[in-house]
């Protein structure tokens, strides 16, 4: 338990957490373009400057183009805390031109239109044995929560990232300092590196719910009800359950797209 606290200490940059092992501090710098670990100075004494309480480590600064900002509530550790997962992103240049989006990596059908701004979204996975960046992961011209790891998930040396542009959620494994595919799901679903290749290439995300949900319902005449409403659904967050299991939240369109000012919640569906 805690045996003091001082008030007022002024920080060297912005605060983001302490490690799993509670070996480091993580400290995003002023201007968004390094993260410095520090270590708990065991010799602290009472004076109140941020350098009585820690001593720096290392700085980490990645590889950034012009413009591009690490994003300070984006910090994430593997298990074995062997390595760290930070996010960068710039405004698309492109993100206003409609016509263009179709271009994307990950376009499909079902790539939304509606966003007014789009960033182009790096993930950078650094080695903290040696403080280098091992590999890193591109989505441009997308829209992905970074704040407060809302559109990723993380169990293990599993990755997750929900594209809410186009509406797939991208499962990867860290392996050996490298993230490697594993897995596709949303319009097109390609579950073979996460179920084994007897499950390859199958039907879209969307298809699969109104069919588990059209054999599950005692009175089909209410699934003809619903069944617009329910194909209206967009991937909102995606968590993970376990190494082999996903958790979808999904919200209707209008509400994944428009900020309203209004206090009421939408319907919130939850698919495993």
């Amino acid at each position: 338990t805690p045996k003091r606290r001082s008030i007022g200490v002024a920080a060297p940059g912005s605060i983001r957490r302490f490690s799993p092992d509670g070996r480091h501090l993580v400290v995003f710098s002023m201007d968004q373009a390094s993260v410095c670990l520090y270590r708990v100075n065991p010799s602290w004494g009472r004076g109140l400057a941020f350098d009585d309480f820690f001593t720096l480590d290392r700085a980490i600064r990645p590889s950034l183009s012009e413009n591009e900002l690490l994003c300070r509530d984006f910090c994430l550790f593997l298990a074995d805390s062997t390595h760290m997962i930070l996010a960068s992103a710039f405004p698309s240049p492109t993100g206003g031109d409609s016509q263009r989006r179709g271009l994307g990596k990950w376009s499909n059908p079902r790539s939304m239109s509606s966003f007014e701004h789009l960033d182009n979204v790096t993930f950078h996975l650094i080695s903290l044995a040696d403080s280098t960046t091992q590999d890193r992961l591109q989505f441009p011209e997308d829209y992905i929560l970074l704040a407060n790891h809302g559109g990723v998930s993380l169990i293990g040396d599993r990755f997750a990232v929900c594209s809410l542009q186009h509406q797939s959620v991208l499962v990867y494994r860290v392996v050996e300092g490298k993230f490697v595919a594993m897995a596709r799901v949303g319009h097109h679903c390609d579950l073979s590196l996460l179920h084994g290749p007897t499950a390859g290439l199958v039907m879209g995300l969307w298809h699969k719910i109104l069919c588990f949900l059209y054999e599950q319902s005692a009175e089909k005449s209410w699934f003809h009800g619903v069944s617009r409403s329910l194909n209206n659904l967009c991937i909102h967050k995606v968590q993970f359950i376990d190494n082999h299991r996903l958790l979808l939240k999904m919200v209707p369109t209008n509400h994944l797209v428009q900020r309203s000012s209004s206090n009421e919640q939408p319907n919130n569906f939850i698919f495993v």
